[in-house]
Formats: structure tokens, C-alpha cells, sequence
């Protein structure tokens, strides 16, 4: 498969495919490793679920979108007589997307609780490599009172339980989710592009160490970095990376989940604005970077004492400014939202601190 075909292409051959009942024929070209058949949940009727990543602002080609240069950087302006915008570049950036966000949130559709009073059970959404297990573990061994801590990662496990038994609710649940179990919800978020290198590597690490072999972390062995970010027919990928955390805290991040939206007639803006507004309502936010800071807001908040440690930290991996230019680029088309999000977050993190300070 040429893993550098453009995104519509690659998961516009699959949506036929999968309309017509079968799997998706590999396009010539550059080889691929021998691959398991394609995922079971894009072999569906009709449109199917890959229909609801095929909008026509989803997966934008490259070249579509401006990006910093730097990781961190800010989107840069296009001069109206520039050759970017000569060339196009201009017609939508990151920065006006989230200005249209933060606009928009108010009036964006939500599933948002009424105000309750502090102090009640605690919902903490876990974004994957956001340092959410040792959070988990720190809530769990607070010595001055017993916290019962559900003891389930899986969102399907979540909704059969009974909130009434339990105080600390943390997992890899939405909003949707996280809107049945009654209770103040607390997130960490991880700058996206620095998220998307961890868990390439975490993954990498679980299958060398045997203790996840499954076809996702396969793909960690058969492909390096460089061209692991290129694979666009994945869809346990697109649910991990594909703007992961923005569809998470707006609904739900697994396949299913955005089509709901998608069904709804709900555009990649729309679901910004959806989770600038839901995190603006969250009881506390975080940053991965700033983890300490936002322990002892989880401290004061609940009264007790956290030690949160280190949990599945990955031995060896590069920092972020060791990639190629062209790597981070292509993490960009996987993440713009989330850099929007994360942006939010910081504001939201920065304001807290500032009152609390």
C-alpha cells in the first residue's frame, strides 16, 4: 500500500469497499508488512462506520492546513498576498477555528449538568498517556479516606454500573458516558503531538514485552514512526489518534460514538465547540506538563493526600524536537483539533491557577 496517498483517497476506496461488502484492495506501490484482514467493524451495511469519517471536512489533504513550525508555536497569520494564500492555504486556520470554538461554545449542543455543590463523586475522564493511571492509583491509596474506586477501564463496563456505589470513576469514557454517572468530572490533557509519540511507543513497548499483541501494536513493529504516522485505514488508530481527545471530552471518541454525531449532521466545528464548552464545565482541568499543580487541586477539592508516582512510563523514546520536520507535519493533519483543544486548556488551566494563586 502507498502510505502516502492522500486521506480521502485511501478512506474513500474503503467506504466503497465496505458498501459493496468487502474488504478494501490495497492500492500498488510502496509495500506494506503483511497485515491481518482489515478491521471487523469496518465491514458493515451500507455506509457504515467509516461513513462518519468522511465528511467533507474530515481528513484534509496536506497542504490544506498551516502549521507551526515548532511544536508549541502558534499557527502562523497568512498575509492576504502571500503565496500561501495564493496557493489556497488560507481558507480556514486552526486559529480561526478555535476562535469560532470558543465563540460558538455557549450555544453548542451538550449534555451539560446544572451547577452542584462541591465534593460529590468524582468522574475523572482518563485520556490514554495523560499520566491518567497513576492518578488513578494515587486516588485509590489516599490515606485519609477509603475512596471506592471503580475497578474497570472499559466505557461498556461504566454503563452498568451503579454510580451510588462507587466515589471515583476513572476510564477511558466520554462525555456521553461520563454524563450518566452523575458526578464532577476531572481531565488531564497532554500536548497532542507529544501524546501521539507516547503512545506510538507505549505500544511498541507492550508488544515487545508481550503483554499486548494485538493488531494496533503490531503496526508499532511493522512500520517505524516516520511511516506509522502515514497509515490512514486503520480504525483502531483513527479511534487512538485521530483527534482523540476533542471527540472524548465533546461525546466519545470510539467509532460508534462519532457517528452518532456525524448521523446528527454534526461538523468537525461543531464537535470543537461541543468539547470547549463541555471543558469549560468540568470541575478541574489539567495539563500532563503540570501534573503537580493539578494533584493539589484534586487534593484540596476532595480533602485528602495523593502521591501520584510514575505508571507506565515508556523506557525509551525521543522528545518531540527530535522528530523530522515532516513527521510532526503529518502528526498536525492527525491532531489540529486537539491542538485547539489543548489550547482551551491551558486557558482554563492558566485562569484556575491565577484564582487559586
Amino acid at each position: 500500500m502507498n502510505i502516502s496517498r492522500p486521506l480521502g483517497a485511501v478512506l474513500g476506496g474503503l467506504r466503497r469497499d465496505a458498501v459493496a461488502g468487502r474488504a478494501g484492495t490495497p492500492a500498488t506501490g510502496r509495500e506494506r508488512a503483511p497485515q491481518p484482514e482489515l478491521h471487523p467493524s469496518a465491514r458493515l451495511e451500507g455506509e457504515g462506520l467509516l461513513g462518519c469519517l468522511l465528511h467533507q471536512d474530515d481528513w484534509p489533504s496536506p497542504g490544506a492546513r498551516p502549521r507551526p513550525s515548532q511544536v508549541g508555536a502558534p499557527v502562523p497569520r497568512v498575509e492576504p498576498n502571500s503565496p500561501a494564500a495564493e496557493s489556497g492555504m488560507a481558507a480556514q486556520t486552526l486559529t480561526s477555528k478555535r476562535a469560532e470554538a470558543m465563540s460558538s461554545a455557549q450555544e453548542a449542543p451538550s449534555f451539560a449538568r446544572p451547577e452542584r455543590p462541591q465534593a460529590r463523586r468524582v468522574l475523572h475522564m482518563h485520556i490514554p498517556k495523560t499520566a491518567g493511571t497513576a492518578l488513578r492509583t494515587a486516588l485509590g491509596k489516599a490515606p485519609e479516606k477509603k475512596l471506592r474506586v471503580f475497578p474497570h477501564y472499559d466505557e461498556r463496563q461504566f454503563l452498568e454500573a451503579d454510580p451510588a456505589q462507587w466515589d471515583v470513576f476513572s476510564g477511558h469514557y466520554g462525555f456521553k458516558t461520563a454524563s450518566r454517572l452523575d458526578g464532577d468530572i476531572i481531565t488531564v490533557l497532554r500536548h497532542p503531538v507529544d501524546r501521539f509519540v507516547s503512545v506510538y511507543y507505549f505500544w511498541r513497548e507492550l508488544l515487545e514485552k508481550k503483554v499486548e499483541v494485538t493488531r494496533k501494536t503490531k503496526l508499532t513493529k511493522a512500520f517505524t514512526l516516520d511511516d506509522f504516522v502515514s497509515l490512514r485505514d486503520e480504525l483502531p488508530l483513527i479511534e487512538e489518534f485521530f483527534n482523540r481527545m476533542t471527540w472524548q471530552v465533546a461525546y466519545g471518541s470510539s467509532i460508534e460514538h462519532r457517528k452518532e454525531l456525524r448521523d446528527e449532521g454534526k461538523t468537525e466545528n461543531d464537535v470543537l465547540a461541543m468539547a470547549v464548552r463541555n471543558l469549560q464545565g468540568f470541575a478541574l482541568v489539567g495539563l500532563q506538563n503540570r501534573l503537580p499543580e493539578f494533584s493539589r487541586a484534586v487534593e484540596k477539592r476532595l480533602g485528602v493526600t495523593l502521591k501520584v508516582g510514575m505508571v507506565n512510563v515508556t523506557a525509551s523514546r525521543p522528545g518531540v524536537d527530535e522528530l523530522s520536520v515532516t513527521t510532526r507535519r503529518r502528526i498536525y493533519d492527525w491532531v489540529y483539533l486537539d491542538l485547539e483543544l489543548y489550547e482551551a486548556a491551558e486557558q482554563i488551566a492558566g485562569r484556575a491557577a491565577q484564582m487559586e494563586g
